[in-house]
C-alpha cells in the first residue's frame, strides 16, 4: 500500500514523504507469537519496524471498550510502546541504520 500511496503522492505533484501514514493496530500484551500479541518487546520492534521500512508516522490503538484489561493495554502502550518505538526509530535515523532508508516523516 506504501507503493500505492506514493505513486498517488507523486501524480498529485507531492512528495511521498510529505503524506502522513497511520497504522490502525489492535492486539494484546502476554502470550502469543503474532503480530501484536507478544510482549512490550515485541510490539516495539514490530512498530519500530513498520516505522523504519514503511514509513509509518503514527499508530492508532484500537481496544476492546467491553475488555477487562482495555484500560491497561492503552496505558501500557502511552507509557511503555510509544517512548520506546520514538527512542529505536530515532536511534536508527540518526545512525543511519540500512532499516532507517526512510525519511522521516512530518510532525
Amino acid at each position: 500500500m506504501s507503493a500505492r500511496i506514493d505513486e498517488a503522492a507523486m501524480a498529485a505533484g507531492r512528495e511521498p514523504a510529505a503524506v502522513r501514514r497511520l497504522y490502525n493496530i489492535y492486539g494484546t500484551f502476554g502470550g502469543g507469537a503474532g503480530f501484536f500479541q507478544g510482549s512490550t518487546d515485541d510490539w516495539v520492534e514490530q512498530l519500530a519496524g513498520l516505522a523504519l521500512t514503511e514509513g509509518i508516522g503514527g499508530f492508532i490503538l484500537s481496544a476492546d471498550p467491553g475488555s477487562a484489561d482495555a484500560v491497561s493495554s492503552m496505558q501500557r502502550f502511552a507509557q511503555e510502546v510509544s517512548p520506546a518505538v520514538r527512542g529505536v526509530v530515532d536511534h536508527e535515523r540518526r545512525t543511519g541504520s540500512a532499516l532507517a532508508s526512510t525519511p522521516p516523516m512530518p510532525s
